[in-house]
């Protein structure tokens, strides 16, 4: 009987650290997430680079003011850089997703087609938000 009591114990302890587990790795994607996005944005970058140029190079804030706007621009470049990749990255998947289906019976197309839509979807959300920065 004392066995049987212990391995009950036992159990509960590995359910409730199951849990914990799950629940802070959940918590900690979610601030990944959002931490990724944040510093991704441009207003990130520049204020980031700027915080950096004027304390290494000792600016004065009359520089500051006038390397602000480079600084600015160069994030702007940049993020008009990745949106570009982007979607030269969807068109390659599109592609390549044209000649899998070739190969599929239609069943699997059926279920390729669900699974792209999904991945668009995804794909769409991702440029929202990095377009909100």
């Amino acid at each position: 009987m004392n066995a049987l009591k212990n391995w009950k114990i036992l159990l509960s302890l590995t359910a409730i650290f199951t849990a914990g587990m799950v629940t802070g790795g959940s918590l900690c994607l979610v601030w990944v997430k959002k931490t990724v996005r944040e510093r991704t944005s441009v207003d990130f970058y520049t204020e980031a680079a700027m915080n950096d140029l004027v304390k290494e190079l000792q600016l004065t804030k009359e520089q500051a003011l006038q390397i602000q706007p480079v600084v600015a621009d160069t994030g702007t470049q940049m993020k008009s850089l990745y949106r570009d990749t982007l979607s030269s990255v969807w068109n390659i998947l599109e592609s390549s997703s044209k000649e899998i289906e070739s190969h599929l019976d239609d069943q699997q197309k059926e279920r390729f087609r669900s699974f792209l839509a999904k991945r668009r979807a995804r794909f769409e959300k991702r440029m929202k938000v990095g377009n909100a920065g």
